[in-house]
Order: structure tokens, then sequence, then C-alpha cells
């Protein structure tokens, strides 16, 4: 995500959390082959969508920063 590539995954340990289907990427199924190639194909046949995607997953790494999880704590501590 933070390397701005589209995400491909399958919805499994917590990844489908990361994913905003059609925006920074698409899921498919765990052995799903063949849903995989055709997403890898989508991508590869559409470099624009797969830019976006790529976009949308860099900003959507970036909510992650330890900055951000520490301001998050800090502000759970202080209602305590």
């Amino acid at each position: 995500m933070a390397c701005g590539l589209a995400l491909l995954i399958t919805p499994t340990g917590g990844t489908d959390a990361l994913l905003e289907s059609g925006v920074n990427g698409q899921s498919f199924e765990v052995g799903d082959s063949s849903r995989l190639a055709d997403l890898i194909l989508m991508l590869a046949n559409d470099p624009a969508r797969a830019q976006t995607m790529g976009k949308a997953s860099r900003q959507r790494a970036a909510s992650f920063s330890w900055k951000l999880i520490a301001n998050d704590y800090q502000g759970l501590f202080s209602q305590c």
C-alpha cells in the first residue's frame, strides 16, 4: 500500500480491513487462481485504473502511521 500499488488480496487474516473494494484494489477467494489472473489482467490492461487504485492505497496507508496511532491511544488514555 505504501508503495502506491493496487491491492489484490484474499479476505483472510484481517487484510479485508485494508481494502476498499474497487477503490484501492480487489479481493478474490483463496484458491481462485482464475479470478486472480483476471484481476491481474484487468490492471495490466488498464494502467490508469491501476494508478488510481495505487494512489488510493498510498493514501489509505498514510492513515496507519505510528504518529496517528499514538495520538489515538493518547486520546483514549485521556478519557480514562
